[in-house]
């Protein structure tokens, strides 16, 4: 085995680089496919006065190339190609877009069409900076919902999804299912305390109600040891939450251990 350097790499020589990774991509499920998209804007004599030229991969358009000649700029053209390219994305199924371009070059257009910087490389060129963008073309309530939405890859013929995708709809169930039982468990908490207030102050009362005190202790410990139990789970099995919900999740069980602590004082 050698490295060999080459100066003007052929087709043959890319494909033949290239090969390994595809068929690591392949055999995941993600095989490089991208759909090419090229849009020309013609003159009045039919000749080329500028496009775009892009490519849709994996739900996503990338857009590689945009120019207006600059007898014509000024007249909406370049947002004419950027929509009309969106629009050809969105009908190949495709949900967002991204872009790169230079401080040097065009960033405000793009941020006027709704896109937002994502990703920064300063000093390329020196004292400029590569400028990464994106925008999603489909909300994300509809991206599924869509009829030309690409559907997850599979990894082995007869549809079977691979190994990734079935942990990321795992994860995805389980924090779903995991921020169902935080938001019941910040429930019961809030109306556990809500009783534990209600007994403290009927405890402090001239002439306390004990038979009161006695009928609701079960009454605010039965949901209070639900709501501990469910504190401990949901911080297990966080990794789908945000970070909020995880910090509520230990709120939680800081604050039902809090209502323990109030009906033991009772007691």
């Amino acid at each position: 085995m050698r490295i060999d350097h080459l100066p003007q790499p052929t087709a043959a020589d890319r494909a033949a680089i290239l090969a390994p990774l595809d068929a690591f991509s392949r055999g995941r499920g993600f095989a490089w496919q991208p759909a090419p998209l090229a849009l020309a804007l013609r003159d009045a004599a039919g000749g080329i006065a500028g496009g775009l030229i892009g490519e849709a991969q994996w739900g996503w358009l990338r857009i590689d190339i945009l120019a207006v000649a600059e007898g014509h700029r000024g007249g909406g053209w370049g947002r004419r190609l950027v929509e009309a390219a969106e629009r050809a994305a969105v009908a190949a199924g495709c949900h967002a877009a991204w872009v790169d371009t230079f401080s040097f070059q065009s960033p405000g257009f793009y941020r006027r069409l709704g896109y937002e910087v994502f990703g920064e490389l300063p000093d390329y060129p020196a004292g400029q900076v590569r400028l990464f963008l994106r925008k999603r073309l489909v909300p994300a309530d509809r991206r599924h919902a869509e009829p030309g939405a690409a559907p997850d890859p599979p990894s082995k013929p007869g549809g079977q999804v691979s190994g990734v995708v079935r942990r990321r709809r795992a994860k995805t169930a389980g924090a779903s299912v995991a921020r169902g039982a935080l938001w019941f468990l910040v429930t019961c908490v809030g109306l556990g305390f809500a009783a534990s207030a209600a007994l403290v102050a009927e405890s402090l009362r001239p002439e306390p109600g004990a038979n009161m005190v006695l009928m609701g202790l079960p009454l605010v410990a039965a949901p209070t040891a639900l709501c501990a139990a469910a504190a401990l789970a949901v911080a297990g099995s966080a990794s789908g939450l945000r970070r909020w919900e995880r910090r509520a999740a230990y709120a939680a069980c800081g604050l039902a251990a809090a209502v323990f602590a109030a009906l033991a004082a009772l007691g």
